[in-house]
C-alpha cells in the first residue's frame, strides 16, 4: 500500500508575521522518489506562493498609492470639505461638534499627518512602510516555505544508505519527530511575535499541525487502497 501526503499552507501570527510551509510525508516509495516528489513539489509550491505574494504585495501597494494621491490632491483642491468630513467622523466618533473642529484644526496644521490620518479614518488604509517591498516579500515567502517545508525531509536527505521503500520505520519517525519540531518551534516564534507565551502557542501549534498532519496521512492512505 502506497502513501503520499502533502501538508501544504500558510502560518499566519497576526498582520506581522505569514510564514509558508509544507510538510511531506511518503510511505512505501523509494528514498530517490521521496525525494524527488518531496522537493518537485516544494520548488513548486514555492514559487507559486511566492508570486501570489508579489502580486498580492504589489495590489495592495498601488491602491493605497493610487488612493493617497486621490486624497492628497483633494485635500489641496478643496481642503474645507476635507476638514467638514474629518469633523463628522470626529463627532460620530463621540465629539463635540466644537471640539471636533479644534482637533481638524489643529492636525490641519500639518498636511501630511492630515493625509495619514483621513487615509485611516476615512478609508481603512494605513501608512505605507517604506521598507515594504513587494519582490523583498516574495523572495522571503520563497525562502521560508524552502526551508520549512523540507525540515522533515532532512531524515531522507541525511538517510544515504536508506535504500529500502520507506515505511513506518525509524526514518519517518525521524521525519515526525523533525515535523513535530518545526511545528513547535513556528508556534513558539509565533508566541514570541504576539506576546502570548512561547510554549502555549508551541504546543497550539504541534497540536493543530499535529492533527491535520495526521488526518491528511489517513486520507492519503485511504485514497492509495482505493488505485
Amino acid at each position: 500500500m502506497a502513501t503520499c501526503v502533502v501538508v501544504s499552507g500558510e502560518m499566519r501570527c497576526g498582520s506581522a508575521l505569514k510564514v509558508p510551509c509544507e510538510f511531506f510525508f511518503v510511505g512505501n516509495l523509494e528514498r530517490k522518489t521521496i525525494l524527488t516528489i518531496g522537493f518537485a513539489n516544494l520548488v513548486g509550491d514555492a514559487f507559486a506562493m511566492a508570486v501570489g505574494d508579489y502580486l498580492s504585495s504589489r495590489a495592495e501597494l498601488d491602491h493605497a498609492n493610487s488612493e493617497r494621491a486621490r486624497e492628497a490632491w483633494e485635500i489641496e483642491h478643496d481642503p474645507d470639505t476635507e476638514k467638514k468630513e474629518m469633523v463628522e467622523i470626529y463627532v460620530d466618533k463621540g465629539l463635540s461638534h466644537a471640539d471636533a473642529v479644534k482637533v481638524v484644526d489643529l492636525l490641519f496644521t500639518n498636511e501630511d499627518a492630515f493625509l495619514n490620518i483621513m487615509m485611516m479614518e476615512e478609508l481603512g488604509i494605513m501608512p505605507q512602510d517604506a521598507s515594504v517591498v513587494p519582490w523583498k516579500s516574495a523572495v522571503i515567502t520563497f525562502v521560508s516555505f524552502i526551508l520549512f517545508g523540507g525540515f522533515p525531509m532532512l531524515a531522507y536527505i541525511c538517510a544515504a544508505d536508506y535504500n529500502k521503500k520507506a515505511d513506518l520505520d525509524e526514518i519517518f519517525g525521524i521525519a515526525v519527530g523533525l515535523l513535530a519540531l518545526a511545528l513547535f518551534g513556528l508556534g513558539a516564534y509565533k508566541g514570541q511575535v504576539i506576546q502570548v507565551p512561547w510554549w502555549q502557542s508551541g504546543l497550539s501549534m504541534l497540536i493543530v499541525g499535529g492533527l491535520t498532519t495526521v488526518a491528511a496521512y489517513f486520507i492519503g492512505d485511504g485514497l492509495s487502497s482505493l488505485a
